[in-house]
């Protein structure tokens, strides 16, 4: 994208140095402006029958809507050449004068105009950080807005007005009644704007029946705060603006009620000062309400989600894993959690098994689906690691990505000892997977067992690659093969294709379905045969 920066008029009068100074003499939209129209709304210029003072020229810019019943239902846009605030030390100011009509017949109630910094031009990333709506506090006057733009120091903005038509009333015909001017974002006030940022929000992780208290640091170095406000939305709704009291010296907070549905809720904090000048913060979110992880994984990338499951993993610097268990869903699914403040907090034996609830970004990483750039989490309870599923090679896939399984009866393909971040091949003489040692483990250096075992670990993903990811020299279990035994001691014997079991045992299938139980003999057809007794034993009938 080409940058570039406006300087319309350079002075040092009142404010000292105008980074953009527009007062809509020559034409509208000005050149360098963008306009965006739908149905039959538009920006337009137009002359003043009565100038309101020296500063306002003889036009302003005015919004048409041609019918106000049907067809003028819509939004328009009046998007500023991007503004470079790097070129001045110090924060600026966004001011510009504005007038609604104040009778009911020019517009509708909810007829709304809002004010989005764009960062870097980009509208995508749009902030909306003053709105006004006809049915507000509106005279037949012009009137000023002063906003700090403070958060948005030393970056490149564009600032866009953007009018809503509700489509609510007004009388038919042409509508032009909400009047824009003298638009300026300048350096260097006579009168310093108040300061404003976000210390808290409280409930980190709240569900979508509960409220939440947001907490504010506001004070001004020249003046005195004459009020902080919240605004918030949730989901894509049109934002509500909500009165901060003071907390203690300096902190105010705010309470953002329960949606009752879930909501990625947005909210930015303004404060005004005792001349009149205006600060915001940046735009924050809590989402208020949960998705299962089975759910979250249909999401799309990008999208923001708030989930609880239970750590199941995390020995390997990163991610860490996290699935749904019964508490919270009758579908299960698992994905992994990459942030480094989540992975630093719960490391050691004495975290897994914790029920979490985490608030982040779903990405996907070489088709692994993760949570990244975590907003909050919190821990809600212990709950136990649960037991992994039990599956075959031929099972593993997508539907498992992220849980904790195990597959029994295979054999490693190679032979010596495991090294750190290194694939393996594990077979059970039909299918094949990879096994996949993280160097952060204890596993590196341990001898890779020569016979059957079990394998336990977290289903992962690199490219079109699945992976089983053992967390420690624990999920690897060893246990005997045995093709004819005739010791009376032991707790089997085999002849031929007689199995017989001199105490109570299960024989499984290498599939894992349930063949005999109990004690004596069984007959059994040529295969291989898993026996659990005190341990597991792999057979062989010849």
């Amino acid at each position: 994208m080409k940058r570039f920066s406006l300087m319309l008029l350079v002075s040092f009068p009142l404010y000292g140095a105008y980074l953009l100074d527009e007062g809509f003499e020559v034409s509208v939209p000005p050149s360098g402006w963008d306009t965006t129209r739908t149905a039959t709304v538009a920006w337009y210029q137009n002359a003043y029958a009565t100038s309101p003072g020296p500063d306002f020229g003889s036009y302003y810019a005015r919004v048409l809507v041609s019918d106000t019943s049907s067809a003028g239902a819509g939004q328009i846009t009046l998007t500023s050449p991007l503004i470079n605030l790097s070129t001045y030390a110090g924060p600026e100011t966004l001011s510009f004068y504005f007038r609604f009509s104040q009778s009911s017949s020019n517009m509708g109630p909810n007829d709304t105009v809002f004010v989005d910094v764009l960062p870097n031009g980009d509208p995508s990333l749009a902030t909306p950080i003053w709105f006004i709506n006809a049915g507000g506090d509106t005279i037949n006057v012009m009137r000023r807005v002063l906003i700090g733009l403070d958060a948005y120091d030393g970056t490149s903005i564009k600032i866009r007005f953007r009018f809503k038509n509700a489509n609510d009333g007004g009388s038919p015909g042409t509508n032009k009644y909400f009047w824009l001017d003298v638009v300026r974002v300048y350096n260097s006030t006579p009168n310093n704007p108040p300061s404003i940022s976000l210390l808290s929000f409280d409930p980190l992780n709240p569900d979508s029946n509960q409220s939440v208290n947001v907490y504010f640091s506001a004070t001004d170095s020249d003046g005195s705060i004459t009020g902080v406000y919240v605004y918030y939305w949730y989901n894509s709704s049109t934002p509500t603006v909500v009165s901060a009291t003071l907390d203690t010296a300096g902190v105010y907070v705010a309470t953002i009620p329960a949606p009752n549905f879930y909501s990625k809720t947005k909210f930015y904090g303004v404060a005004k000062d005792n001349a009149g000048d205006s600060t915001i913060t940046p735009v924050y979110y809590v989402v208020q309400g949960f998705k299962t992880i089975y759910e979250a994984r249909m999401l799309s990338d990008g999208d923001t989600v708030q989930v609880k499951g239970v750590l199941t993993a995390n020995t390997f610097n990163r991610p860490e894993y996290i699935q749904d268990y019964p508490t919270f869903s009758s579908n299960f699914g698992g994905i992994a959690v990459f942030d480094i403040n989540f992975h630093n907090d719960y490391l050691g034996d004495t975290s897994l098994g914790k029920a979490v609830a985490v608030a982040g970004i779903l990405t996907t990483y070489f088709n692994l689906r993760e949570l990244i750039n975590l907003r909050a989490y919190s821990t809600i309870s212990f709950v136990g690691v649960p037991s992994p599923l039990v599956l075959t090679i031929a099972d593993i896939g997508e539907t498992y990505e992220g849980m904790l399984v195990r597959i029994d009866n295979v054999q490693f393909t190679t032979s010596g000892t495991f090294t750190g971040n290194t694939n393996y091949q594990v077979t059970d003489g039909i299918d094949n997977l990879v096994v996949r040692i993280d160097a952060d483990t204890d596993i590196p250096g341990m001898a890779i067992p020569t016979g059957s075992v079990s394998i336990i670990g977290i289903v992962g993903q690199y490219g079109t690659t699945y992976q089983l990811l053992p967390r420690s020299r624990a999920d690897i279990i060893t246990f005997t093969q045995v093709s004819e035994r005739h010791i009376s001691k032991e707790p089997f014997n085999i002849k031929g294709n007689t199995v017989i079991l001199n105490t109570n045992a299960k024989i499984y299938t290498p599939q894992g379905r349930l063949i005999f139980e109990g004690s004596g003999k069984a007959e059994l057809p040529k295969g291989v045969y898993m026996v659990k007794t005190d341990r597991i034993y792999k057979v062989i009938i010849r």
